[in-house]
């Protein structure tokens, strides 16, 4: 669809009834004379003059020749502006408008293309952001509390404490990345509330790393209230560090 630019226009006398304070670099026309001033955004409407020193062009008549189109003068007592001044006029106060829209701008963010480019020429650029931000760890961690006799850790569980909270023996199970690809560096921390010792247990596949003062191979939680966390160092290995027997 074409691109469609308009000024604010208005009659002579409405103009100076309301007598409006143009913002900088911003045209107003006035449709039953053809003369036009430019805000500089503090002066009211009747204090700025008319463009091109306050001529009248309306007084001028418009000739063709070859591709080039003049103003004549139409009273040999008139001044008149040349084609090339009014061009100049025009071109200078559009480079005052474009001025102003870029305001401060860096030269690396001053044009639509750069602005679009920055966002990726994303059009759906805040769904993106917040679906993103969903999928982050929230800044304190929950909790999953679980009461039965084993567990298998989820991909939800990632950066959660898991209370392990029975009164008999009770098992947590590090799953294979195949089958839960927890991102390398994610960290899981333990904690056993009930009574029920607590062993970290890696399925087939995964190597789970730890120093146990007593050489325990099963990877258990020392007593009631202890802890430990588990962080994926690579995709089948992660390590054990806490309160073990």
């Amino acid at each position: 669809m074409a691109t469609k630019i308009q000024v604010r226009r208005d009659t002579s006398s409405n103009w100076g009834i309301l007598n409006v304070v143009l913002s900088a670099g911003e045209i107003g026309f006035e449709t039953n004379t053809n003369k036009f001033k430019i805000g500089n955004g503090s002066s009211a409407w009747s204090a700025l003059p008319y463009f091109s020193e306050a001529q009248d062009l309306s007084a001028y008549l418009t000739t063709s020749s070859a591709s080039t189109t003049y103003l004549t003068q139409a009273s040999a007592s008139t001044t008149y502006a040349t084609t090339g001044s009014l061009n100049s006029g025009i071109v200078s106060a559009s480079a005052a408008a474009v001025s102003y829209l870029i305001d401060s701008a860096p030269a690396a963010l001053d044009t639509l293309n750069e602005l679009a480019a920055a966002i990726a020429d994303d059009a759906n650029y805040a769904t993106t952001i917040t679906t993103a931000l969903a999928t982050k760890s929230p800044l304190y961690p929950s909790t999953n509390a679980q009461t039965g006799s084993t567990y298998t850790l989820v991909l939800a569980d990632a950066g959660k404490y898991i209370e392990m909270n029975n009164a008999g023996s009770n098992t947590l199970t590090v799953p294979l990345n195949a089958s839960v690809a927890f991102p390398v560096g994610t960290e899981i921390t333990i904690i056993q509330t009930g009574a029920g010792a607590t062993t970290i247990s890696p399925a087939g596949g995964v190597t789970v790393n730890y120093y146990s003062p007593t050489a325990n191979a099963a990877r258990i939680l020392k007593a009631q209230w202890a802890g430990a966390s588990l962080i994926k160092r690579d995709t089948n290995t992660w390590v054990l560090i806490g309160n073990l027997t």
